[in-house]
Parts: C-alpha cells; sequence; structure tokens
C-alpha cells in the first residue's frame, strides 16, 4: 500500500521513466508492432499522452545540465528515486525520458496515473508504479 506524507490534495500524479534504444522516436518505439491491431485507435491516443508527458534526455549529460542538477537539490521525491535507475539506463545506451500522469485531467491520462506498467528488454524499458 502507498501512502502519501505531507500535504495531501484530491488529485494523484504519478512518474514514469521510459528508456529505448535505437534510432526511432519514442511514439515510433511504442507503435511498434500494432499496425494489425484491432485496438490500435485507442493504443494510439495512450502513445500520444505518454509522449505529450515526457521529457526525452539523448545522454547523461542533456540530464545533468536540465533542472535536475544536483540530486541533493531535487525536491521531487520519486526524481530522487528514480535516479540511480536513469543513470543504469544511459550507462547501458538508452535515450531516457522522465514525466508525470496525473488524475487532475479525465480520459487516458488518468487511467495511466494509476496504472502499473514495468518492462525491461534489452532495447526498452518503462517503468511506472500507479498513483496513490
Amino acid at each position: 500500500m502507498k501512502r502519501r506524507n505531507g500535504f495531501v490534495s484530491n488529485s494523484s500524479s504519478s512518474s514514469f521513466i521510459v528508456g529505448f534504444k535505437g534510432e526511432n522516436n519514442l511514439k515510433e518505439k511504442l507503435m511498434e508492432g500494432i499496425e494489425k491491431n484491432p485496438l490500435k485507435p485507442i493504443i494510439e491516443k495512450m502513445v500520444d499522452c505518454i509522449v505529450e508527458k515526457v521529457t526525452i534526455y539523448k545522454d547523461k549529460k542533456s540530464f545533468i545540465e536540465s533542472e535536475f542538477d544536483v540530486i541533493d537539490e531535487i525536491d521531487d521525491r520519486e526524481l530522487k528515486e528514480s535516479y540511480p535507475t536513469i543513470h543504469n539506463l544511459f550507462d547501458k545506451g538508452f535515450v531516457v525520458g522522465y514525466g508525470y500522469f496525473s488524475d487532475d485531467e479525465y480520459g487516458l491520462e488518468s487511467a495511466l496515473c494509476y496504472s502499473d506498467l514495468h518492462i525491461n528488454d534489452e532495447d526498452f524499458f518503462v517503468e511506472h508504479d500507479g498513483g496513490y
């Protein structure tokens, strides 16, 4: 069971990490292999939501130079906890994305906020624990 400490509101958010290898952009990578799937329109909307909510970093330097300068200065507990995973992905040659879903939005983003998703393949990685 997850507990939120500190200020609690009626809304939840949850962070996620994606990592992928290759020249494809994130949307192309997420859409691979679903051309004949009858759920393609729904899957494409989910992929669009993920792509909209993520910031992509091509290398460790771009991540470090971003707003997350020094781990000790990061106020975001979830990002602090994700920092070792993100650096490990960079060390393995992944392009890495970090983002959030919120249940303040309705529809797919809210559904994604509460959904667990874990993929750890040679060339694709997703880590997302559903919201509170």
